[in-house]
């Protein structure tokens, strides 16, 4: 994956809308800033943002070295193309979490997307569009 694209920012920390960002370190002038690990509760932060580059497949995890556990998402990458995070610490509602999300559009805005040619799932009248998404837990052996 070659970098993120910003769908939210509190207090635009990252930027506005569909900014381009570098992963897991959007500035390199900010080493402190990583998405790629969470934040505390008292840094008030909560973004939500996309990875821009194609999934090279159709799996995402989080997983916390300290507890030695972690959580797995499979999914079809040819009908769910997109990955974000909602990572919020403390910054939206004062709430604490972070969620993976398997998306089948681009930036929460479909407009946004179809500005610059990004694909998104399309549904006609009474169809139906179908994908899956297996959850598996992921514990080293102790």
């Amino acid at each position: 994956m070659s970098g993120i694209a910003v769908s939210y920012s509190e207090r635009d920390r990252l930027g506005k809308r569909g900014d381009l960002l570098a992963w897991p370190q959007p500035f390199s002038n900010q080493p402190g800033c990583r998405l790629d690990r969470t934040g505390r509760r008292e840094e008030r932060t909560a973004e939500k943002f996309y990875f821009t580059g194609e999934l090279p497949e159709g799996k995402a995890s989080v997983y916390d070295p300290l507890k030695q556990e972690g959580i797995t998402f499979t999914f079809p990458k040819e009908k769910v193309p997109y990955l974000s995070v909602w990572a919020n610490y403390g910054g939206y509602q004062g709430q604490y979490h972070l969620a993976l999300e398997p998306a089948t559009g681009f930036l929460d805005d479909l407009a946004h997307a179809m500005k610059r040619d990004a694909a998104a799932a399309v549904v006609e009248g009474g169809g139906k569009y179908g994908w899956h998404l297996e959850v598996s837990w992921m514990e080293a052996k102790r």
